[in-house]
C-alpha cells in the first residue's frame, strides 16, 4: 500500500484537499477512509467510532461518499434516483429522503433536472449528480 503513517483530522463542516504527485497515496487514503480498501495496520475513526479495530464497518454505514473521476452515475436511473440511491440503502424515511434530495439538488444547481437521465445532461451536470449523491 502506498500510504504510511498518516494522521488526519477533519472537523464537521471543514473541507480538505489532498495534493501530491501521482502514486503518492491520495486515492488509496480516500478509499481506506470510505471503506473500499482496508489498511494493513492502524485504524480509521469516524465520529469517534473505530472503523476497523472493533470489527470492520461496511462502506454504506460510514456516512462517507466519494466522487470518482468518471462520474460513476447509473445511466439507466434518472437524476433523482441516482441521488437517493445511498439513502435508500440506508433505509432513510421517504419524506426525509425527498427533503435531502431537494436540498442537494438546489445546492449543486440541478433542481428541475431530477427527471432526466444522465445521457440528457452535460458532463459537468453528471459530475454534480455524483457529487449530490456523495
Amino acid at each position: 500500500m502506498a500510504v504510511n503513517h498518516i494522521q488526519l483530522e477533519v472537523n464537521k463542516g471543514e473541507m480538505l484537499t489532498l495534493l501530491g504527485p501521482s502514486g503518492c497515496g491520495k486515492t488509496t487514503t480516500l478509499r481506506c477512509i470510505a471503506g473500499l480498501e482496508k489498511p494493513e495496520e492502524g485504524d480509521i475513526v469516524i465520529d469517534g467510532k473505530p472503523m476497523l479495530s472493533e470489527g470492520f464497518v461496511q462502506p454504506s454505514k460510514r456516512g462517507i461518499g466519494m466522487v470518482f473521476q468518471n462520474y460513476a452515475v447509473w445511466p439507466h436511473m434518472k437524476v433523482y434516483n441516482n441521488i437517493v440511491y445511498g439513502l435508500r440503502i440506508q433505509k432513510i424515511p421517504k419524506q426525509s429522503m425527498q427533503e435531502r434530495a431537494q436540498q442537494v439538488l438546489e445546492l449543486v444547481g440541478l433542481d428541475g433536472l431530477e427527471e432526466r437521465y444522465p445521457a440528457q445532461l452535460s458532463g459537468g451536470q453528471q459530475q454534480r449528480v455524483a457529487l449530490a449523491r456523495a
